[in-house]
């Protein structure tokens, strides 16, 4: 039940490509690089708790390293490290993905100003 708010705002030399299509992906992407790093704190918070459970159990000499429960929090500690390794390589690969696009973007926008401006120079 959370909201996660993304902006895209028109570089004010790129008005006259502006699109509210693109803007919303723009927005959308950045929305969604938020709840991912968000997601991201959560699973190290986590990971921290368990981390230091286990520190607790491991001074506890009635505690056998080999028992279900210490298994257990090493086990469920492995899958956070993964998650949190997997949500760490999507943000980057999304933030990437995004600057890929709006270079493009910009790569296409100056070679139709540099069409028009050819155009008109001709006439």
């Amino acid at each position: 039940n959370k909201f996660y708010i993304g902006e895209a705002r028109c570089h004010p030399s790129d008005w006259e490509f502006e699109s509210q299509l693109v803007g919303e992906h723009y927005a959308y992407t950045r929305s969604m690089i938020q709840e991912l790093c968000e997601n991201r704190d959560a699973l190290i918070s986590e990971l921290k708790a368990l981390k230091h459970l286990y520190n607790i159990l491991e001074q506890n000499p009635r505690v056998h390293y080999d028992s279900i429960e210490c298994y257990t929090i090493r086990r469920q500690m492995k899958l956070l490290e993964r998650d949190i390794g997997d949500t760490k390589q999507l943000i980057r690969a999304t933030k990437k993905d995004m600057r890929e696009m709006i270079e493009q973007k910009d790569a296409f926008y100056k070679q139709v100003r540099d069409m028009r401006k050819k155009d008109t120079d001709e006439t």
